[in-house]
């Protein structure tokens, strides 16, 4: 029988955080040349914002949003006329709550259009808030058969002040 003894450098949690590892060593091996599932666009694609704080200025801020692709595989976002689709939110009464969508809706000639942000690339997006408060931006990530149903990405929120 084994017995360990534990000194100021071999700590009880090393020992068991160590135990642990070497339990998960089996599956680690097996992994080794079992493809992993590709990461999707909301865990690669990166929104912010160009400020933290903005000033309504004749009943309006421009707002720029900057898309950053951070994985190894191309992200398509779409938008209609023009991309990305984009949904501004505002936190009222502890939910967030939709305010305007541009580029979500195709009528008459328009038609969806997609931009491929390439690994390390970077697309930006203007949008317009009118309403003062705290607000976020989401944008419609993924093909444009799904942008329905497609994955968003969101900045973190903002202060729009009137």
């Amino acid at each position: 029988m084994h017995h360990i003894r534990f000194t100021p450098g071999n700590h009880p949690s090393r020992a068991r955080r160590a135990l642990r590892l070497l339990a998960l060593l089996p599956l680690l091996v097996g992994c080794e040349t079992a493809e992993l599932p590709s990461a999707t666009p909301s865990e690669v694609l990166v929104a912010t914002t160009d400020r933290t704080e903005y000033q309504l200025a004749n009943g309006s801020a421009a707002v720029t949003v900057h898309l950053r692709n951070l994985g190894d595989h191309v992200v398509e976002v779409v938008g209609c006329p023009d991309p990305p689709a984009m949904l501004l939110e505002r936190w009222t009464t502890g939910t967030w709550e939709p305010l305007q969508s541009p580029g979500t809706l195709c009528q008459g000639a328009n038609l969806l259009r997609t931009v491929r942000i390439d690994p390390g690339a970077e697309f930006t997006g203007r949008i317009t808030a009118t309403t003062p408060g705290e607000l976020r931006v989401r944008v419609f990530v993924g093909p444009p058969q799904l942008v329905g149903l497609s994955t968003t990405v969101t900045t973190r929120s903002f202060l729009v002040r009137s």
